[in-house]
């Protein structure tokens, strides 16, 4: 019978040790990407006063959209503040995946990626719901613009109609079980 050298273990729980290290850095690493790409930032501003505002990336969106949700005007002036809370407010309206800020000279440009809508709803596998009445529920006028044009509005609501029928069949099973 052999038993293992001090030395070989000693050196495997170095080797364990650095390897685990390696792996807090990396994973480290990798979340601060993450973050640095998808944290909704305004590059630093030399302060200005603004003479034009220019949109681009703007292509279902009316441009007069983006002025609305902006709330810096022409003679505003921007500084980091204001650049990152007009950032914030163009994402919150859910109409963006991407909203970047630059500063040409007086000209402040707004740069926008539009967020994917949705051009067509195929509803399968309903035996509980109608489709007329599911198709009416998601183009029902009381909902805001901002939500319809989230593909997560649509799967929100389409959960809460399949929870509302599926407490209803419940109930009637408890019904029909008690007779």
């Amino acid at each position: 019978m052999t038993f293992p050298d001090s030395s070989d273990a000693s050196r495997r729980a170095r080797a364990d040790a650095q390897w685990a290290a390696s792996v807090k850095i990396s994973f480290a690493l990798f979340a601060l990407l993450l973050w640095a790409r998808f944290m909704p930032v305004a590059l630093a501003f030399e302060p200005f006063t603004v003479r034009d505002i220019r949109v681009e990336g703007v292509q279902r969106t009316d441009a007069g959209t983006v002025f609305n949700y902006l709330p810096i005007k022409v003679g505003d002036r921007v500084d980091d503040e204001k650049a990152s809370a007009a950032v914030k407010a163009l994402y919150a309206t859910g109409f963006f995946r991407d909203v970047r800020l630059e500063a040409e000279g007086s000209v402040l440009v707004v740069i926008v990626q539009e967020l994917p809508t949705i051009s067509q709803i195929d509803i399968v596998g309903t035996k509980e719901f109608d489709k007329d009445t599911l198709r009416k529920a998601l183009k029902d006028e009381d909902t805001p613009p901002e939500a319809r044009a989230g593909i997560d509005a649509a799967m929100l609501l389409l959960r809460e109609l399949h929870d509302v029928a599926a407490r209803a069949v419940v109930a009637l099973e408890k019904i029909a079980a008690s007779k």
